[in-house]
C-alpha cells in the first residue's frame, strides 16, 4: 500500500494510505488549489506528482519538473529498485554518519558506519546521484549505470573533507544583517583539482542564510578563495574588486579598474555588480584564524531627488532603474513585471550610492513619453531636480535587394551591448538591461522598446528611445535549421525629443 504525504497543510492529514484496490482520498484542499504530492511504498518505484483540484482531464499538463494531474486520476507506478553503497571519507576511508544520498528520486542517509540503502528507485537507462556530508564536499556521479532487471545498484561514494569559514555579516555599526553568504574557490587554488566542483550545484557555492545575529558557516577548502556575500535589504553598495592577480590565461580579465567583467572563480564566476561583497579569504590548514572571517557592508550615501518635466512640473509614476547598488531582480525571474520600480509620486530615493563608483541611473515614464539618464555621485545637493526629457523617434524604410519595399518584416530595438568587454555593465543599470530584455511589460506582451513591423510601404517607426543610449536595431529572420538569423542593421543614438530619418535599409538576401 502506498502513502502519499501532504505535511506541513493545516486540516490535511500528514500522509494517507491505499486500500486493496489502491485506491485513497484526500479532502480539504480549496478551489484552484495545486497540492504537491509524493507516492511511495514497499517495491514501488518513488515519485512525485502535482494534483489540480479540478475534475478536468484537460488538467493534464506537462510540468518542467512534475506532471500535474487532475483531482481524479490514476497514476502508474513501475517497480521499484534498491540502491546500497557506504560512504566514507577521501583519504582516510572513514565512514561519514549521517551523509546525504540521493540516487534519481530515491533520498537517505548513511548509518553510524556510513552504509545507505535506497528504495523506491524507478528502473532507468541511467541515474544521476549525490553524496554530501556534514562537513564534506558534496560528490556529484552522473549516468550511473542501471543494473540487470531488479538487481540493487551498488554504488560508493568518497567524499572530500572540507573546512568551514565561520563569521558574522554586519554594516559599520556593528549591527547584524540578514543575508546570504557563500564561498567560491580561485581557478588557481592548487587544492581545487582535489574537488569535485565544476558541476553546478555543489558543496562549493551552496552558502547559507545568516543567522538573526549575522553569524554563518560556510564549506570551504584551503587556499585560495572568495566570501560572497547579499544582503536581504539592498540598501548597502555593491562589492568592490579591485585586482586579480591570477597568471593563467584561460581566467584572466579585465579586473584593474573593474568595469563590469566576471571575477573568475568556481563554481561560478562573480559579478561585483550583483554582490553587496566579495571579499578575498585564504585559509590555511596551519593557522585556525584564517577560518574565520567577518564581512561588514558598507551603506554608502542616500541621495535623495525629485522629477519634473520638461515644464518643471512634478512628473509621477516614472519606472526607475538603479536606485540600488545591485540588481533589484535576476536574470532567471524573467517575465515578472512586479519586479519593475515605479514611482508612486515624483520622489525618488537612490540607496547605497559609493562615491568612489557614480552609478548611472535612468528614469523612464512611457506613457508620457519622457526619460532621463543620469549619474548619481553621492555628494550632490538634495534634493536633486531631475529634469525628464521627450523620449526620441526613428523612422526609415527597409527595402529588399532589388530594391523593392520590404513588408512585414519585425524589426527588434534593443540597448547596444558591448559585448566584448561588456562595459555597458557599468554605463547602465543592470536592472534596465534585463528590463530591455524582458518579455513582458505590464501586461504587454513585448519587450522594451517595443518590437515594430514594416508597412505596406515598407516604412517603419520606432519610438520611445532614451536620450544618449546606444540602440541597436535588428532583424531575426528564420534559418532553414529552425532557429534564426541575427542582422544587425543599425545604431543609433538619439537627442532628446528629436526623430532621426535612418532614410533606406537594404536586406540582404539570405542563404
Amino acid at each position: 500500500m502506498n502513502s502519499l504525504p501532504v505535511a506541513g497543510v493545516a486540516g490535511l492529514a500528514a500522509s494517507v494510505t491505499t486500500d486493496k484496490t489502491g485506491r485513497f482520498r484526500l479532502t480539504g484542499f480549496g478551489r484552484e488549489t495545486v497540492a504537491h504530492l509524493t507516492v511511495r511504498g514497499e517495491g514501488v518505484e518513488t515519485k512525485t506528482i502535482e494534483v489540480c483540484t479540478r475534475d478536468d482531464k484537460a488538467a493534464l499538463i506537462s510540468n518542467v519538473v512534475f506532471p500535474v494531474y487532475p483531482s481524479r486520476f490514476e497514476l502508474l507506478l513501475g517497480p521499484g529498485k534498491i540502491v546500497t553503497g557506504t560512504v566514507t571519507e577521501k583519504g582516510t576511508g572513514k565512514p561519514i554518519a549521517g551523509a546525504a544520498v540521493s540516487v534519481g528520486a530515491a533520498y537517505g542517509r548513511a548509518d553510524e558506519k556510513g552504509r545507505y540503502r535506497l528504495t523506491g528507485l524507478g528502473k532507468r537507462d541511467a541515474y544521476f546521484a549525490a553524496a554530501r556530508g556534514p562537513h564534506h564536499f558534496i560528490s556529484l556521479r552522473q549516468n550511473v549505470p542501471d543494473s540487470p532487471g531488479a538487481e540493487p545498484i551498488t554504488l560508493d561514494f568518497e567524499l572530500e573533507p572540507a573546512g568551514v569559514i565561520r563569521g558574522r555579516l554586519t554594516d559599520k555599526d556593528g549591527r547584524p544583517v540578514r543575508g546570504f553568504v557563500w564561498y567560491s574557490v580561485r581557478p588557481d587554488n592548487k587544492y581545487l583539482k582535489d574537488l569535485d566542483a565544476r558541476a553546478p550545484a555543489l558543496g562549493v557555492g551552496a552558502g547559507m542564510e545568516t543567522t538573526a545575529d549575522g553569524a554563518f558557516r560556510v564549506l570551504a577548502c584551503s587556499g585560495p578563495g572568495y566570501l560572497v556575500a547579499k544582503a536581504d535589504q539592498d540598501r548597502f553598495t555593491c562589492a568592490e574588486f579591485k585586482e586579480w592577480k591570477g597568471d593563467d590565461p584561460a581566467v584572466v580579465f579585465n579586473i584593474p579598474g573593474w568595469r563590469g567583467d566576471l571575477v573568475p572563480a568556481v563554481p561560478h564566476n562573480l559579478v561585483p555588480s550583483h554582490c553587496h561583497a566579495i571579499v578575498p579569504v585564504e585559509p590555511s590548514p596551519d593557522d585556525p584564524k584564517s577560518w574565520t572571517h567577518d564581512i561588514v557592508l558598507d551603506a554608502g550615501k542616500t541621495v535623495k531627488g525629485r522629477l519634473a518635466g520638461p515644464d518643471g512640473k512634478p512628473v509621477a509614476g516614472a519606472l526607475a532603474f538603479g536606485l540600488t547598488a545591485i540588481m533589484t531582480t535576476e536574470p532567471w525571474m524573467n517575465d515578472q513585471p512586479e519586479h519593475i520600480t515605479r514611482l508612486k509620486g515624483a520622489d525618488f530615493t537612490a540607496f547605497g550610492v559609493n562615491v568612489r563608483e557614480p552609478r548611472p541611473v535612468v528614469f523612464l515614464h512611457p506613457e508620457k513619453n519622457l526619460g532621463k539618464l543620469i549619474v548619481v555621485r553621492g555628494n550632490e545637493k538634495e534634493p536633486l531636480e531631475v529634469r525628464l526629457e521627450p523620449l526620441g523617434t526613428a523612422t526609415g524604410r527597409l527595402i529588399d535587394s532589388k530594391g523593392k519595399p520590404a513588408v512585414g518584416i519585425v524589426l527588434s530595438p534593443s540597448i547596444d551591448v558591448d559585448r566584448i568587454d561588456r562595459k555597458s555593465r557599468k554605463d547602465l543599470p543592470g536592472d534596465l538591461m534585463w528590463f530591455a530584455g524582458s518579455r513582458t511589460y505590464l501586461g504587454n506582451p513585448r519587450p522594451y522598446p517595443a518590437q515594430v513591423t514594416s508597412d505596406a510601404t515598407g516604412r517603419f517607426t520606432v519610438a520611445g528611445l532614451l536620450p544618449g543610449i546606444k540602440y541597436s536595431l535588428t532583424w531575426y529572420p528564420p534559418a532553414p535549421n529552425g532557429g534564426f538569423y541575427l542582422i544587425q542593421l543599425a545604431t543609433l543614438s538619439l537627442e532628446a525629443g528629436k526623430t532621426k530619418d535612418l532614410g533606406d535599409l537594404k536586406l540582404r538576401d539570405l542563404p
